[in-house]
């Protein structure tokens, strides 16, 4: 008689493909419309997606690089892992919905204000 663990039975944990890579940005959505363009050709705030990039550790922190530049922090799933809590306890906090995590997809919303209004779903690969 054998007995596998719990983890075995369901496969790589949200936790196992957020930690797998490294996450590069490929397109921002608001609503039903893809503004990645918009975005980046944006003449007072220009913002490139696809020069944004994630790399979480199973230890709690991250590493985000953008435009060649790097920051840090840390990072826990909240919300019955619905919601990745971000720098926890600083003025940096912040909240991100998670909606998709896959071995190849992640895609998450970024309340830009408590309305809901202003949502950005941003969407990166692996």
């Amino acid at each position: 008689m054998t007995s596998c663990d719990k983890d075995d039975d369901n496969g790589p944990s949200k936790r196992d493909f957020l930690t797998a890579g490294q996450w590069k940005g490929q397109s921002v959505w608001w609503g039903e419309d893809e503004i990645t363009s918009e975005l980046r050709n944006d003449e007072e705030y220009p913002f490139d997606v696809t020069q944004l990039s994630y790399k979480f550790d199973k230890a709690g922190t991250y590493l985000v690089t953008f435009k060649g530049q790097t920051d840090n922090g840390t990072w826990e799933f909240v919300n019955n892992e619905q919601s990745i809590l971000m720098n926890k306890g600083t003025s940096f906090e912040t909240t991100l919905k998670v909606l998709k995590i896959t071995d190849k997809e992640f895609n998450y919303i970024d309340p830009y204000d408590e309305t809901g209004q202003l949502d950005l779903e941003f969407r990166f690969t692996r």
